[in-house]
């Protein structure tokens, strides 16, 4: 019994020495967007405005939603 285990130790040990490495990772964009930011807005006066302020002036809320969000984007996209 201690033969057999001492055996399979050693085979999963050597096959994970000769694995090939799978490469470079690929990463995603990740952070914080700045791009929907109003920089003109003080974050004091109205953060909510500083951190979303462009993207609200962009976005058109459709006819048919009550509201719209980068979920409701994604879930038109993938229709």
């Amino acid at each position: 019994m201690k033969t057999r285990t001492a055996s399979l130790i050693l085979v999963f040990s050597l096959a994970g020495a000769f694995a090939q490495p799978s490469g470079k990772p690929q990463y995603g964009v990740w952070g914080f967007d700045t791009a929907g930011a109003d920089l003109k807005t003080k974050p004091g006066d109205d953060f909510f405005r500083y951190a979303n302020g462009t993207w609200l002036d962009r976005v058109q809320i459709p006819a048919d939603k009550p509201g719209y969000s980068l979920r409701l984007a994604m879930s038109d996209l993938t229709e």
